[in-house]
This record gives structure tokens, C-alpha cells and sequence, in this order.
């Protein structure tokens, strides 16, 4: 019997379909690399200090919904940024400001 982890991309169309969400989340986050836009989500999913931020542990449904929330609650006004390259908002290292107002 094959067990199946719920949440984890096994065919070719699960894995083309996580690409896609988080290639979609990308577009709308254009001034982050790939892996601090990952970084960033997964640290901000994890506000709790005793939990680990770690991407090998994280299902790839996870991973895509993190990633998409991250860049909904962040949206970025590249101005406001301090001279560490830390949004002034949130703190994260991304290279833009956090939109309160948003």
C-alpha cells in the first residue's frame, strides 16, 4: 500500500500546479528573489520562536498558501525601506514597505 502525505505535490500536474501558484505569487513581488520570498513566507507563517521556519519540513500546499498570504499582507512601496534592507514595517528582509494601509 502506498501512503500518501495529504498536501504534498506527487504527479507531474500537482508539481506544474505549485510552480504555477507560487510563480503567480512571484509576478505580484517582483523585487524579491525567489528564495527570500519563500524565506520571508515561511518566516511570517511562523510567528511562534520556538517554531522553525524550515522548508524541508513544509508541505508544498502549505508552501503555496504561505507564500500567496505573504505577498497579499505585504505588498511592497520600494521607498520605505531602512539602510539594512528590512521592510520598516514588518522587519523582513524584503525590498519594499509593507502597506499599512492596505
Amino acid at each position: 500500500m502506498n501512503y500518501k502525505v495529504p498536501g504534498r505535490a506527487y504527479t507531474d500536474e500537482e508539481k506544474e500546479a505549485v510552480c504555477a501558484a507560487i510563480l503567480a505569487a512571484w509576478k505580484d513581488a517582483p523585487h524579491q528573489r525567489l528564495g527570500q520570498l519563500i524565506d520571508n513566507a515561511l518566516r511570517y507563517a511562523h510567528t511562534d520562536p520556538r517554531c522553525t521556519h524550515s522548508l524541508f519540513y513544509t508541505e508544498d500546499d502549505k508552501l503555496v498558501e504561505q507564500v500567496a498570504e505573504f505577498v497579499v499582507d505585504h505588498p511592497t512601496i520600494s521607498s520605505n525601506v531602512n539602510e539594512d534592507g528590512e521592510c520598516t514595517t514588518c522587519g523582513f528582509s524584503h525590498s519594499g514597505l509593507c502597506n499599512p494601509d492596505a
